[in-house]
């Protein structure tokens, strides 16, 4: 699995699928063009097949919207506590647990922290572009190593436009992932105002109801609970898909 993800982001030349994605703040207007090519398309696919394992459904859309698409059905269908706990069976799936776990944390304990963090900042900037979109590793307070990763536009946030997926489908239960599971301090604070996010390894996160990127109410153009309405109707409906889902 890391040997295929190790040639995703190099084949973004190969274009095979264009997809416009419009900005989480219609205000700005702002269109950002993602460029799916075989190896991004496969990795996408091998992330639906996993999401489908754990919903038993797959969306008809095809490519990374279809894959949108199926994490608006898991959240439509779990508490947010439940959406958390299926994703951390999902990333454990991807992450070939217990085994691949284990290898993991066997190949961090034979360097020192500070690389442990510069190399997992350096990868998750490389390769899953595919994700999340363009990003950037850097250091964190004049810092000699980089742990620090920051995604400028967040595909996932600019596509679902909704806060309530960003928090139960792929912050929390990332941070689950990677503070429990692996034992590797990892933070994500997401910006919904610009749609960027802030990646750090080396952090541990907040209580959640201490997490203001939590304690946020949801946009008013979400559209994760209303799927089968139109666009322009449910951009127009409020509703709190994350302080409902706390605790």
């Amino acid at each position: 699995m890391l040997g295929f993800l190790t040639w995703v982001n190099f084949q973004g030349h190969f274009v095979t699928n264009k997809i416009r994605s419009k900005d989480i703040h219609r205000s700005l207007k702002v269109y950002c063009m993602y460029s799916d090519g075989i190896l991004s398309s496969t990795a996408i696919h091998l992330f639906r097949k996993a999401i489908e394992r754990e919903t038993g459904r797959a969306s008809k859309q095809q490519g990374y919207e279809g894959l949108v698409e199926d994490c608006k059905y898991l959240q439509k269908q779990r508490s947010p506590v439940e959406q958390r706990e299926a994703v951390c069976r999902i990333i454990s799936s991807l992450f070939c647990a217990p085994v691949g776990v284990q290898l993991f944390r066997c190949l961090l304990g034979t360097m020192p922290v500070t690389w442990a963090y510069h190399l997992s900042a350096i990868f998750t900037q490389f390769f899953f572009q595919w994700l999340v979109g363009p990003s950037q590793a850097h250091t964190i307070q004049n810092e000699q190593f980089k742990r620090g990763v920051f995604i400028s536009k967040c595909r996932f946030l600019e596509e679902s436009r909704c806060r309530g997926m960003c928090v139960n489908l792929c912050k929390i239960p990332t941070q689950q992932f990677f503070n429990n599971t692996l034992g590797f301090p990892f933070t994500m604070e997401p910006n919904y105002e610009t749609g960027s996010c802030q990646i750090t390894f080396g952090k541990s996160p907040l209580p959640l109801d201490q997490d203001v990127a939590v304690k946020i109410k949801c946009s008013g153009n979400c559209l994760a609970q209303h799927s089968e309405k139109s666009v322009s109707n449910a951009s127009l409906q409020t509703h709190d898909c994350i302080e409902n889902s706390l605790l």
